[in-house]
């Protein structure tokens, strides 16, 4: 079972960032010195090819769907530790004053 998370009012590129910036650089890219920065036009055409499906970003994993109001959070959770997207949205709400259109009580809860 998992929990969908609210991201609605959160900018995706933002979003995306967010993630990113809490991720460790992947194995193979630590190993082999592959070092990126995070781009912005990376971003943008990832989420018009691959639907907002980000598996690994700039070297970093993501692992989830971030388009629509709700995410699964599952993969990122899975690699970054359980919590850690719900605690991305949470800080990127607290810095940019953007609220929760529903409380988390009201989150939809899937199998998964």
């Amino acid at each position: 079972m998992s929990v969908e998370i609210d991201v609605s009012g959160i900018d995706r590129i933002e979003l995306l960032r967010g993630l990113w910036e809490k991720s460790p650089v992947a194995a193979w890219c630590r190993e082999n010195g592959v070092v990126q920065e995070f781009d912005v036009n990376a971003a943008g055409r990832g989420f018009i090819k691959d639907g907002g499906y980000f598996d690994y970003f700039c070297g970093r994993v993501i692992k989830c769907n971030l388009m629509g109001d709700t995410v699964n959070p599952w993969g990122y959770d899975r690699d970054n530790g359980e919590g850690a997207f719900q605690k991305v949205v949470s800080e990127i709400r607290e810095r940019c004053n953007i609220p929760l259109v529903k409380p988390p009580s009201d989150e939809v809860t899937t199998d998964a």
